[in-house]
């Protein structure tokens, strides 16, 4: 009885701490692509109206394929969990938007130079 009432407590904790997105209200677009520079690093970024994103390496290996749903992002693919981009896509959404085509998009562990190709 007390293990299922800590269980409980400790699933109420976690889903607490689940970070939620909202997208901004975006134009249909059908699907844009963005050249990022992260850190030194390039990468290749594929978006749809349907937000799923797709990030390349340099190699063009996936890097992280989600898609936002409900506030939070669902991985798609067969790849490692990687939260670390997804305050970036949020900021690419702004990008479209706005209709911007170049922005620098500070996240908390990571800044990225975006460019619509």
């Amino acid at each position: 009885m007390l293990k299922a009432g800590l269980a409980g407590v400790l699933v109420l904790i976690l889903a607490g701490c689940a970070t939620k997105w909202e997208a901004p209200a975006t134009p249909k677009f059908g699907q844009k692509s963005f050249e990022l520079v992260c850190d030194k690093e390039r990468y290749m970024l594929y978006v749809s109206d349907e937000l799923n994103f797709v990030l390349l390496d340099a190699f063009l290996t996936p890097v992280v394929s989600k898609k936002l749903e409900n506030g939070a992002f669902q991985n798609t693919k067969f790849l490692p969990p990687n939260a670390k981009f997804d305050e970036i896509f949020i900021g690419i959404l702004n990008m479209i938007k706005n209709e911007e085509k170049i922005s620098l998009i500070k996240a908390k562990k990571l800044t990225c130079k975006a460019k619509e190709l």
